[in-house]
């Protein structure tokens, strides 16, 4: 009985400063996800620099390419960024 009022007592403190609750479990795999999207970020950025500089093909699909691994970077760092400020308004309970 007593654990259960703590987790509302736990529940109630989120709300009352402004969080969203969360179950540790639901937490820990945004953080995976976050990170998951930083590197994949960082991985296509670095296929990005190789692919255009060391590649043979005309500058048409260099551009193409650069282009279209550019969005992906931006994408994926839109959703770094949106998955950290999700997780900076959660509260674990």
């Amino acid at each position: 009985m007593d654990e259960m009022s703590d987790k509302a007592e736990r529940l109630a403190a989120a709300k009352a400063a402004g969080r969203i609750p969360t179950s540790g479990a639901r937490y820990a795999l945004m953080v995976v996800a976050c990170v998951f999207q930083a590197l994949v970020a960082v991985f296509t950025l670095i296929l990005l620099v190789d692919t255009t500089m060391n590649s043979t093909s005309g500058v048409g699909t260099k551009a193409v390419v650069f282009v279209v691994m550019v969005a992906v970077v931006l994408a994926f760092t839109v959703g770094t960024v949106t998955t950290a400020r999700s997780l900076s308004r959660r509260a674990i309970v």
